[in-house]
């Protein structure tokens, strides 16, 4: 079943805030994608439809912590 722009959105955003609070506790380089997708409830692979690299994601996840 294909998702609505919004479903689609709002789990990018779901990722980003797991993603952020991840980095806080853990720091970046000891938080894996891995470890923020099963949080995120959605595999690794996933991943890769809402970024390019990990990198990406944590230029993000510190976007949204500095708002």
């Amino acid at each position: 079943m294909k998702r609505t722009k919004a479903e689609t959105a709002e789990t990018h955003k779901r990722i980003v805030e797991v993603a952020a609070q991840a980095f806080t506790r853990n720091g970046i380089r000891a938080t894996a994608v891995a470890e923020i997708m099963s949080v995120a409830g959605l595999t690794h692979g996933a991943f890769y439809r809402h970024f390019d690299s990990k990198e990406q994601l944590v230029a993000q996840a510190c976007a949204a912590t500095a708002k």
